[in-house]
């Protein structure tokens, strides 16, 4: 978050064109390149987040599936989340 913070503040004074968020992300980059990598734990901790990724989309999956919304997108969406789902498992 205090990259985030420093990107958005860098951005506010500098009046750059680069959006905060991808200043605030290369910040944290360089960070990580200057110390040497991440932490065991947190290295584990993304691992697992990244693996179960998918499992984030299945709110939007639901309320699609349950026609609360715009019927047709019911199959692009499942298409998206079983693909997801494949490259989650490589």
């Amino acid at each position: 978050m205090l990259c985030q913070l420093l990107g958005e503040t860098l951005v506010q004074l500098a009046s750059l064109t680069i959006p905060s968020p991808v200043l605030g992300l290369l910040l944290l980059l360089g960070w990580l390149f200057l110390r040497g990598g991440v932490a065991d734990e947190v290295g584990r901790a993304a691992n697992t987040l990244l693996a179960h990724l998918s499992l984030l989309f299945v709110p939007a999956g639901v309320d699609q599936a349950q026609g609360r919304s715009h019927r047709p997108k019911v199959w692009d969406l499942r298409y998206a989340l079983q693909t997801d789902a494949r490259f989650a498992e490589d």
